[in-house]
């Protein structure tokens, strides 16, 4: 009974839709979601350096040319949010559904999945679906695939891309 009425508040939440055309008290208002687009040396050093938060990088199975497709599709998607900025919602507008919408749009076959939903499950989706390097389970890869001391250690060297992904399974590239 708890959870009917669990999940149906929840789906009514969902529907309520901010409004944009008042004023808004300063201690409540929320700034729109919006894409950081910058260099990864700031992104990641952000996270390991300032934050002491985890980083992980996997290589992805694509093609150079889904790889492209994909990459104007994110860009189509930030212009888009520079023209008409939209607010974060965990469950229908947040970072990783963002992605999904943008892979889908670039040709990514495949249904919605509970784990895009989950802040960080999204790895462990992309390995089961093959979209990961699956020679290695995938706690080993996922192990291999830490790049928080690495990122540490390279500061801001000019060749920090290049150090953070020579360690990589698969390889330097």
């Amino acid at each position: 009974m708890f959870a009917a009425l669990f999940v149906a508040v929840l789906a009514w939440w969902s529907t309520i839709l901010p409004s944009h055309d008042r004023e808004w008290q300063t201690d409540v208002a929320v700034m729109p979601r919006a894409i950081v687009d910058r260099d990864e040396r700031d992104l990641v050093r952000i996270r390991t350096n300032f934050r002491d938060e985890g980083v992980f990088l996997y290589r992805v199975r694509i093609t150079p040319e889904a790889a492209r497709c994909l990459l104007l599709v994110c860009r189509a998607r930030i212009n888009e949010l520079a023209e008409r900025p939209e607010w974060y919602h965990l469950l229908s507008n947040s970072c990783t559904i963002n992605i999904i919408r943008c892979a889908n749009a670039a040709g990514r076959t495949g249904r919605l999945d509970i784990r895009h939903l989950l802040n960080g499950l999204i790895a462990g989706c992309l390995y089961h679906t093959g979209r990961l390097d699956s020679t290695l389970p995938f706690d080993e890869l996922q192990r291999r695939s830490n790049v928080t001391v690495i990122a540490r250690e390279a500061g801001s060297a000019d060749d920090f891309p290049q150090r953070i992904r020579d360690a990589l399974p698969g390889g330097p590239r």
